[in-house]
Formats: C-alpha cells, structure tokens, sequence
C-alpha cells in the first residue's frame, strides 16, 4: 500500500499539559487572591493562565505524516506537501532538549524547513529509512 503511513505526528493544543498548567494557574490564583499576594506574583501566573486558556480554545493543531510517496506537514492551518521523489537530502540538527530540526534539500535547489512543532525527533529516521541521504547540516 502506498498511502499507508511509515511515521505521523500531531500534536493539539488541547493535551493534557495544556489542561494541568490551566488548572495550576487557577489554583495558584486563587491562592494569591485569597491571601493577598502582590501584583507581581499575580500578573505572570494570570498571563500563563490565560494563554493556557486560549491554547485550550484555540486548539491550534500541527503534525506530519510521511509515506513512501509523499511528506505532509500543517502548522496552525497551514499545510505543506512535498514529494519524496523531489527531495535530494535532508540536514539534521540534534538537539538534546527538543526535537531535531530537519531541513530538506529539494532537487530544484530549494530548502524547506520543517517547524520544530510538527515533527518530532523520530521523523529524520523515518527519511532515512526511505533513502534520503543526510548531509552535514549548516
């Protein structure tokens, strides 16, 4: 099968992460208010709480999925598709604390970087395994 995928990711605003640190905000917040807390304890944690809030509402979505033909990334709404026929190599970049960033070199000359939120580390392998070439990254 052809469209069947070899490696996909996608990661959505609405996570559990996203749900525990809203709900630590709250927490905190009440804390503060109830006890009198300054302004500058209560600004950062009310900031963090609503951008929490508008993560949980907004669900913004990424991800990509790679198959023998074809690499489809979307990050918030924007989505991309590349053939891997038309890609001549890949540059990685390890990161201990984060995902690889992958660059692909196209056959017509052209590099595409993937977002660091739409691929994890695993996506660079998974290229390998189709037989594109890496090269040192710059």
């Amino acid at each position: 099968m052809k469209n069947t995928p070899l490696y996909s990711y996608t990661l959505s605003g609405r996570r559990p992460g996203t749900v525990f640190a809203l709900c630590a905000c709250l927490i905190m917040l009440g804390f503060g208010l109830n006890y009198g807390a300054p302004w500058y304890f209560l600004a950062p944690v009310g900031l963090a709480g609503a951008m929490a809030l508008c993560a949980i509402i907004d669900n913004p979505q990424t991800g990509s999925t790679l198959t023998k033909e074809t690499l489809r990334y979307s990050n918030r709404g924007h989505e991309k598709t590349v053939r891997v026929a038309d890609i001549a190599s890949m540059s990685v970049v390890k990161w201990t604390d984060g995902p690889d960033k992958v660059a692909l070199t196209l056959k017509s000359g052209n590099v595409l970087r993937i977002p660091g939120m739409c691929a994890d580390s695993k996506l660079a392998m998974a290229l390998r395994n189709l037989g594109i070439t890496e090269t040192s990254a710059r």
